[in-house]
This record gives structure tokens, C-alpha cells and sequence, in this order.
């Protein structure tokens, strides 16, 4: 009974989720660390993901008549495009994996959106200092 979320748990769950995955990635290939002003480092995680979310919020606005399976070709032809660097790309393939499993509407993507901003100013949270 008590474990379905709430609309603004749910978005807290796939921003944190996005953000944790676009982190764990630059840490691996060292770009993270390699950036002495970690804040700055931090706010690039934030921004990458958050660029990737409003294109996808863009998309789908109400008024674009487009479907979230519209949007599932989309993040997958964006995952896929050779132009983008490999770490945006899988931000792409990371919001097709969560739109393929979290039912989304319009208002929980601009809810995952100011969560996202919000995140900007937590990055102790997930050891972004270090």
C-alpha cells in the first residue's frame, strides 16, 4: 500500500539516477578528476544532463504532438549519433532506459528538470568534492 511514490519522489529517484550514472562515467575516463575546481566539475555533470533532459522536455512539450515513443526514437538516434561525444550520448541512453521503464508524463519531466537544478547545489551528496 504505502510504497508508491509520489510524483516528486519519483523525479528526485531518476534525477539522482541520471546524475549519479553521468558522474560514475567521467570519473572512469579521469575527466572529473583531472578537473581541479571540482565545483566546476560538478556543475558540468549537472549541466550535461540537464541540457540532454530539456532538449527531451522540449520534445515533448504538449503542444509538439510528439509521443514518448517518439521520444524513445529520439534519445535512441541521439545515443547513437557520432557527432555527439561518447558521454552525451549515453546520457541519452541512460533517459531511454528510464523512459522504457518509469511511466512519464509532461509534468514529471519538468518536475525531474527542477530536480536536476536542485542537484547543482548538493554535490556532497554523491562525493563530488573529492
Amino acid at each position: 500500500m504505502g510504497s508508491e511514490k509520489t510524483s516528486t519522489e519519483k523525479a528526485d529517484s531518476i534525477a539522482r539516477r541520471l546524475v549519479k550514472r553521468h558522474l560514475e562515467r567521467e570519473r572512469r575516463a579521469n575527466r572529473y578528476s583531472r578537473e581541479r575546481n571540482k565545483k566546476k566539475a560538478w556543475s558540468k555533470v549537472i549541466s550535461n544532463v540537464s541540457n540532454q533532459w530539456n532538449i527531451l522536455i522540449d520534445y515533448l512539450k504538449p503542444s509538439g504532438g510528439h509521443s514518448l515513443n517518439d521520444a524513445l526514437i529520439l534519445c535512441d538516434a541521439m545515443s547513437k549519433n557520432p557527432h555527439f561525444h561518447q558521454n552525451i550520448a549515453a546520457v541519452y541512453k541512460d533517459i531511454k532506459e528510464i523512459l522504457q521503464v518509469e511511466p512519464l508524463d509532461y509534468e514529471l519531466l519538468v518536475l525531474v528538470k527542477r530536480k536536476l537544478k536542485a542537484l547543482e547545489l548538493s554535490p556532497e551528496e554523491f562525493g563530488a568534492l573529492h
